[in-house]
């Protein structure tokens, strides 16, 4: 199932304005950039707990995701498997499950979405799943990575939204 699905999102999604876009969608969510920018954005605001525990909330998330799963399920790359699909963007070389892009995204974006109530938390959840999307449009991971990725990526945020609260930070001059 999962490889008629990309063979299905080659065929019909072959617009280069359209892969351009995820190139850059994907783009934000390499080495958690975007959610570093964005918490050091709460940091300027002076949400310094918010700010704290995206970043843990990052570091966890690469931390469990990148380089415990996929040492242990070492899952090829679909484009490995089927030498049939072409990859959008230079091939990664790691291995494929979860995806990572997918957990951090999600695990940051879902955090967000839980603790800004506003157009700032539903913009950061919404680009989380837009970057899970290019993964998939990139054609440089199977749907099941992805929603993995996506799950295990919300369930880490949810634990550290509930984390925060627990934990009191002294306010310093």
């Amino acid at each position: 199932m999962d490889l008629a699905v990309l063979h299905w999102i080659q065929d019909v999604i072959q617009h280069p304005a359209l892969i351009g876009l995820f190139k850059l969608i994907t783009f934000t969510g390499d080495g958690g950039y975007l959610w570093i920018a964005l918490a050091l954005i709460l940091f300027l605001k002076g949400e310094r707990k918010k700010a704290l525990f995206l970043l843990l909330t990052l570091g966890l998330t690469s931390l469990v995701v990148n380089q415990g799963i996929k040492l242990i399920v070492l899952r090829d790359r679909p484009f490995v498997t089927d030498p049939t699909l072409i990859p959008r963007i230079t091939p990664p070389t790691s291995t494929s499950f979860p995806s990572g892009h997918s957990s951090t995204s999600m695990c940051c974006a879902f955090y967000l979405f839980l603790t800004e109530k506003n157009w700032f938390g539903g913009v950061s959840f919404v680009w989380g799943i837009l970057i899970c999307l290019s993964r998939l449009v990139l054609l440089v991971h199977y749907p099941t990575d992805v929603l993995c990725g996506a799950l295990i990526g919300m369930m880490i945020g949810y634990l550290m939204f509930k984390a925060k609260d627990k934990f009191q930070l002294k306010k310093t001059v």
